[in-house]
Order: C-alpha cells, then structure tokens, then sequence
C-alpha cells in the first residue's frame, strides 16, 4: 500500500502528558495508509496564553512552524491533533491573511533569527477534520479488524474545537464540523462499531485552561463534564484534545479523591479507540499511560 506523508505539528503536549494521544494518531494513520511526518526543529506554537503576552508573537510562532513545513517538505498545509495549536494556528493564519502587514512584520523578525520566510498562505487542519475528510467512515470501516461492539462511547471535543468559528471555520461548508453540536468523532466510532452515546456534554468547558489559574472551578468543571458523562450511561468518554484529556485524566485521582464515585469515567483518546478496532495492542495505543481505567473498561468489553 502506498504510504502518504503529511506534515505533522505535534505541540508540546503530545511530547509529555499526551503521549499516548500521538503514539495512537500516528498508528491510527499508519494502519490508514498515511505517515505523520513531524516538522522538522518545530517549536511550541504560543499555545493559547502568548497573544496576552505579546502579540506579534502569537503570529511569529506559528508562522515559523508553517514556514518550517513549507521549506522542509514542501507543506502547503499541515495536521494536528491539539486543540489548542488549532486554535492558535488557525487564528495565525486567518489574521495574517486579513492583515498583510503581519507577514511582512513577521518575516522580518523570521529573518533576523535566520528562520525561512512565511508565505502567508499555508493551511491548518485538524486531525480528526482532516481523517474525516480525506479518509472517512467507509475507510475506517474498511479497515476495522476488532469492532468496537457493544463498547458506549460519549465523545468529547472541547470547547475549543469548534470556537470560535471565526477561526475554526466550523459550520461552514460539509467540510467543517458542526458548531453547536459537532458528529465528525461520532460517526468514524460508528464505524468502527461503537455505540455513540447521545449527551449535551460534547463541547463543555473542561476547565483544563484554567488548572494554574483558578484549580477550584477548574476541578468542578472537569468533574461536571465526567458526571455528564456518567450519567448518559457510557463505559468510556473520549476526546480529541490533549488539555481536556490532561484535565480529566491526567488530575482523574485528585478528582476522585474530591468528588468520589460520582465522576468515575474512564478517559480515552479516540485515536486509541481507533487503533484498537484497527487490530492494534494496549501498548500500540497508549492504553498503559492512561490514569482513569480506561484498560480496564475495555476490557471489561472485550475491546482490548
């Protein structure tokens, strides 16, 4: 099978806390036929916090990342799994393309550090936008070796998935997410044999921006979405966002210790629940780096 490369932006946090997040996109990816190929030299995107501190950067860091992409693989766009570094880059882009004089100031300071130019017309895509789109139900379904039957699922995207839809773009054509209630998640799981759990939760506030911030409202938000979730009956919950699964799974024991039973709900990404109906291992997946139970949940349903 032909292998196609497209030019992979991880951010920060999938080299630490959501690790297993970029070990099952990429074998999710493999098993589809495509290699995520990692920018070379990439450099943290800004994240969500840099436009408070200064604003020219929070168009320079992206812009070094996308010129990067150009210059070493000829990228005239580029995947990633972050949330966050969507947000970012996708706010980067758009303003950068209203706003000429941005690039003209950015790659000013992109040659004073000895960086490659921005051209000022890259593109950002998701990685579930872009797995839906270029590959898409019929192809996972293809592909499903171990069917996810019988596992519930409520899908989790994040409040920054969609929003805002200035940058997010969603809702605008059959290319773009739904807004207010977002299916792209959904319906590859449905693919694969999961039963998709109905529930309002999908794009509630995790509180995972404001963990450092505000711990308290941040833990009762976390704890509100896994109650949710819980409460629609599902075995497991998962997400495309690294802070929203750092947020409910990575804090899962402080909640627990906080608000007991009541939010007991294993966390997953749904690159992991992916994998797995593709016939990969817990360890393909990143199964043994999860702290909520997910391994145990699905094995209690013969997923693993």
């Amino acid at each position: 099978m032909a292998v196609a490369k497209v030019a992979y932006f991880p951010g920060c946090s999938l080299e630490g806390f959501g690790k297993s997040y970029d070990e099952s996109a990429k074998f999710t990816a493999r098993a589809l036929g495509v290699e995520l190929a990692t920018i070379d030299d990439y450099s943290c995107c800004g994240a969500i916090e840099a436009k408070r501190a200064d604003e020219l950067s929070s168009y320079l860091l992206p812009a070094r990342n996308l010129a990067l992409a150009k210059k070493h693989m000829n990228a005239d766009s580029l995947v990633t799994p972050c949330n966050g570094c969507h947000y970012t880059m996708r706010r980067a882009t758009t303003e950068m393309k209203k706003r000429p004089t941005l690039v003209e100031d950015v790659n000013q300071l992109l040659g004073e550090a000895g960086e490659p130019a921005y051209d000022g017309k890259s593109d950002v895509r998701h990685f579930l936008e872009y797995l839906f789109n270029e590959h898409g139900p019929d192809a996972v379904k293809a592909k499903v070796k171990r069917p996810l039957k019988g596992l519930k699922v409520v899908t989790y995207y994040g409040c920054l998935y969609v929003r805002p839809k200035i940058y997010s773009a969603a809702g605008k054509d059959a290319r773009h997410d739904n807004p207010e209630y977002p299916v792209f998640m959904d319906e590859l799981l449905r693919a694969a044999g999961a039963e998709v759990v109905e529930w309002d939760g999908k794009t509630d506030c995790c509180g995972g921006g404001h963990a450092l911030g505000d711990e308290d409202n941040s833990l009762k938000l976390s704890a509100s979405v896994l109650e949710q979730a819980r409460q629609a009956g599902a075995d497991v919950l998962t997400t495309n966002c690294p802070l929203c699964g750092a947020a409910l799974d990575v804090r899962y024991n402080d909640l627990k210790s906080r608000f007991g039973d009541s939010i007991q709900m294993p966390v997953t990404y749904f690159t992991q629940l992916l994998g797995l109906a593709f016939g990969g291992s817990a360890k393909d997946v990143g199964l043994g780096l999860q702290y909520s139970g997910a391994s145990e949940a699905l094995k209690k349903r013969g997923v693993v």
